[in-house]
């Protein structure tokens, strides 16, 4: 009997391929699974993030809202005149520093240790005034005597005996040999008085004659036409320099506070002018109601030179207090009112008042009140 051989090589072969097979179907389930999940995971839409308000809660608070700019003025005496020195001789006190007020029968500076007086007059000092001398400066002198109590009679512009006795009296009153008369450069006579005068070209030691030069100044800012009493105007006048920057935002009427040392004076804006090629301007500055000048009593601290270094701070909007919001906080109607919201959304109309730097001062609302600002708007 013939027997059949197994075909044992071509069986296992195929064993090995199906096991290769059924490994390569395992393999692509598993690949398939694989690459679908990650689809699904990559592909698949964001999920959504918690949502929250699109905005915070403030409270209103109790402050204080303004703008102010700080920059430098300048006080400068403007006009008057001068009354010329007719003084022969060596300065040797000066008497009035500054600019100083004067009144009738006070004495400016020394020469050659005689003091020189001033009075009131309008016609200039230019003789010595004696016995027998008549004119408009002989009743100037007879109306100082009179008013320091030296002259019963009324003046008539003749100098006599009456004249001689109270020019005697004032001597004597001062130490002086009684002449009776007033020699020339012992008096100069002041349009006005009392007034503001500084000296100008005057220094102890300084040789001076009538119509001398006038001797260095100590202020290089001040241009001296002659030797004399500079007789200034009531007060000094004040100016700032604004710059392009801050020309643009400054009005008249608006209020000034100006610092000097120890002094402060508040002043308001008159005028606005010059402007200049690099765009600056110059703004004049008046007193505020009520006041006669800015500096007032204190004047007398402005030399006569000018004085550049005054700090100035203009208010651009005035300082004023209440409830303080942010101004992100007010939503305006089509109407142009303005509101704010509550915490839970209610409208509340308020009066804006002031307004500066992101803050408002209101009306409205009362301070603790809590208010809606939007999300995005804070720092």
């Amino acid at each position: 009997m013939v027997g059949t051989v197994p075909q044992v090589g071509v069986r296992m072969g195929s064993v090995r391929r199906r096991r290769v097979l059924v490994a390569a179907l395992v393999a692509a389930l598993i690949v398939g699974v694989g690459l679908g999940w990650a689809a699904r995971v990559l592909l698949a839409p964001p999920a959504p993030l918690p949502s929250g308000p699109a905005f915070v809660v403030m409270a209103a608070t109790d402050g204080s809202v303004g703008r102010t700019i700080d920059l430098n003025a300048e006080a400068r005496w403007t006009g008057g005149g001068l009354v010329a020195n007719v003084a022969t001789g060596t300065v040797t006190k000066v008497r009035v520093t500054g600019s100083g007020e004067v009144q009738a029968g006070d004495a400016v500076y020394d020469v050659d240790l005689e003091p020189v007086w001033v009075a009131q007059g309008s016609v200039p000092a230019f003789r010595t005034l004696g016995q027998g001398a008549r004119g408009d400066d002989v009743r100037q002198l007879q109306a100082l005597l009179k008013s320091l109590g030296l002259m019963d009679t009324a003046p008539d512009g003749r100098f006599g005996p009456g004249t001689a006795r109270g020019v005697e009296r004032w001597q004597r009153e001062h130490g002086e040999r009684p002449t009776g008369e007033v020699p020339l450069g012992r008096l100069l006579f002041v349009p006005e008085l009392p007034a503001k005068v500084a000296l100008q070209g005057f220094h102890v030691g300084s040789v001076v004659s009538p119509g001398s030069s006038p001797a260095a100044p100590d202020d290089a800012t001040v241009t001296l036409e002659g030797v004399g009493i500079k007789v200034l105007p009531a007060a000094p006048t004040f100016t700032i320099t604004l710059p392009e920057s801050q020309a643009a935002l400054v009005r008249t009427g608006m209020s000034v506070q100006i610092s000097k040392s120890e002094y402060t004076w508040d002043a308001e804006i008159t005028e606005i002018g010059d402007f200049g090629t690099d765009g600056a301007a110059i703004a004049r500055l008046g007193p505020t109601k009520g006041s006669s000048s800015i500096c007032e009593r204190d004047c007398s601290s402005i030399p006569p030179g000018g004085e550049a270094a005054l700090a100035a701070r203009i208010e651009l909007i005035p300082m004023t207090a209440g409830v303080v919001v942010p101004t992100t906080a007010l939503v305006v109607g089509t109407d142009g009112s303005a509101a704010v919201l509550a915490e839970d959304g209610t409208r509340m109309p308020v009066t804006v008042v002031a307004s500066s730097g992101g803050r408002a001062v209101v009306e409205g609302v009362a301070v603790g009140q809590k208010i809606r600002i939007a999300d995005d708007a804070q720092p």
